[in-house]
């Protein structure tokens, strides 16, 4: 688990896959302590690659490191949204995160702070760059990045989206 100030990033465990694959929210709120969410992702693409998510996972022999997240806040223990890593590091150390806040509890600093989280259990774990990818248009996701101190690197063709934009951040050479 990763804690915030204000969100706990709890790992996805097996059973919570399961939970999600049986579209059973009485058990992963049960899974997780807290409050039944109306939905665990509001996000297509989260929904069309969790089988992808869970084999790697399932691959890794459970490994939670480099794995999904969900966002539990901590005052009311409700879902915020989920968010991790999109596999482990490349050879040359580079890390792809991903993040959703939920519909109700955009706008509060959420993302931020869990991305931030992530961006710095990357660095704990010896990754040397952290990367996003964004629709190349000014949004929430962009801002978020911004705020973590990611830069914009390149776009990138896309052949479902059409073209994507590339963000990084580097480990600080001081950083513990």
């Amino acid at each position: 688990m990763i804690d915030t100030s204000r969100i706990k990033l709890v790992p996805f465990s097996e059973e919570a896959y399961k939970a999600i694959f049986n579209n059973n929210l009485d058990k992963l709120a049960e899974i997780l302590d807290i409050e039944k969410p109306a939905l665990w992702t509001a996000d297509d693409e989260v929904r069309e690659n969790i089988p992808n998510y869970y084999q790697e996972f399932i691959d890794s022999g459970g490994n939670i490191i480099w794995g999904s997240f969900f966002y539990v806040l901590k005052d009311t223990k409700k879902l915020a949204g989920t968010g991790g890593f999109k596999g482990i590091p490349t050879k040359g150390g580079v890390v792809e995160i991903g993040y959703e806040i939920l519909p109700g509890f955009k706008n509060m600093g959420y993302a931020t702070e869990a991305a931030d989280a992530l961006v710095h259990h990357a660095f704990e774990h010896h990754a040397k760059s952290v990367r996003a990818y964004t629709t190349p248009d000014e949004n929430a996701s962009i801002y978020v990045l911004r705020k973590l101190g990611m830069k914009y690197v390149e776009n990138i063709p896309d052949p479902v989206k059409g073209e994507i934009w590339k963000w990084e951040i580097n480990r600080p050479l001081n950083f513990l």
